[in-house]
């Protein structure tokens, strides 16, 4: 994972805090696998394990997914401008944030309707002059 130092501008290290939670709970979920296996055949202490196991890979499916859309962003080389406003700033991190104001912000951008921003002269993949079809 060499590139996983990448980070956001203003903070955010994947390596240092989403890639060693991702290795935490993949630990934890090997345990109970392992606690799982030696509790066959137990009936409660089996479903229980059972339950852990699931919940632990459903956990760890929205982690990498987390890490994935913060990728996604980095790799558009996000860099907030404190000019462009909360929301214009928080618009390309919409998948990772629970703000409806944040999806339709950035459907926004990609239209086109905040020229005067920053943020809108840095998109990628533009076409004639306005952003294709990206992270929606």
């Amino acid at each position: 994972m060499g590139y996983c130092s990448e980070n956001l501008k203003g903070g955010l290290s994947l390596d240092t805090y989403v890639d060693p939670k991702i290795q935490y709970e993949r630990g934890k979920l090997d345990e109970f696998k392992e606690l799982l296996e030696s509790a066959k055949g137990r009936g409660q202490q089996e479903r229980n394990y059972a339950g852990a196991v699931e919940e632990k890979e459903r956990f760890l499916e929205e982690l990498n997914q987390f890490r994935e859309n913060i990728m996604e962003v980095v790799s558009m080389g996000y860099d907030p401008d404190l000019d462009d406003g909360v929301l214009i700033n928080i618009a390309p991190l919409h998948r990772v944030v629970s703000w409806n104001d944040a999806e339709k912000t950035w459907r926004e951008l990609l239209a086109g309707k905040y020229e005067w921003s920053t943020r809108e002269t840095v998109l990628p993949c533009y076409a004639g002059g306005h952003p294709r079809n990206l992270m929606i």
